[in-house]
């Protein structure tokens, strides 16, 4: 195994992401789906979706290059440039301070990989092939979707039969115990 799966509680954590392109805002809102705190470090925000959150209070812009300095403050660092030198930094930085960095792209700069991410809350799956083959990754989920999609209808069927029986068992049961999403 080259990397640990693990799941991470970002819940009102400080996270760093430098960079505001499109693949900066697709990791900001994944690190906002988990509750973090996210502050962004570019001179400006190229992707719209970025100004949103800015203008939203969901997210602090920190308008200004990345300057080499501590990651101390941060529990989790992203860095989502097209500059690999500037990421190679942050990377490093990131290591002195000792906190998780992800390179996007760049699996040699990181200290953990985003897996392709199922979210079924509260089931997450996570699939990742240690940075080496995204493409076959994104197959994987698409064909695990597919599957679950077949197979959560089947077992929403399969609680909705069982509570038909433990009405007949208990009048009282209610449906509204059991919830389907989605």
């Amino acid at each position: 195994m080259q990397h640990l799966p693990l799941f991470a509680d970002l819940t009102d954590r400080r996270c760093l992401v430098v960079g505001a392109g499109a693949v900066a805002e697709r990791r900001v809102r994944l690190l906002l789906e988990a509750g973090a705190s996210v502050d962004v470090i570019a001179p400006e925000l190229v992707a719209e979706g970025l100004a949103e959150l800015v203008a939203q209070h969901r997210i602090t812009h920190l308008a200004r290059p990345y300057n080499d300095e501590a990651l101390t403050d941060y529990w989790l660092v992203v860095a989502a440039t097209d500059d690999r030198p500037l990421n190679a930094r942050v990377a490093s930085a990131a290591g002195a301070a000792h906190r998780f960095c992800n390179v996007v792209d760049d699996p040699a700069l990181c200290s953990f990989i985003m897996p392709a991410i199922i979210d079924r809350a509260p089931i997450t799956i996570a699939v990742g092939s240690g940075g080496h083959s995204p493409v076959l990754v994104r197959r994987i989920k698409s064909l695990l979707e597919t599957l679950g999609k077949l197979i959560i209808t089947h077992l929403w069927d399969m609680a909705r039969t069982l509570l038909s029986f433990r009405e007949q068992l208990d009048p009282q049961a209610d449906e509204r115990q059991i919830e389907y999403h989605e």
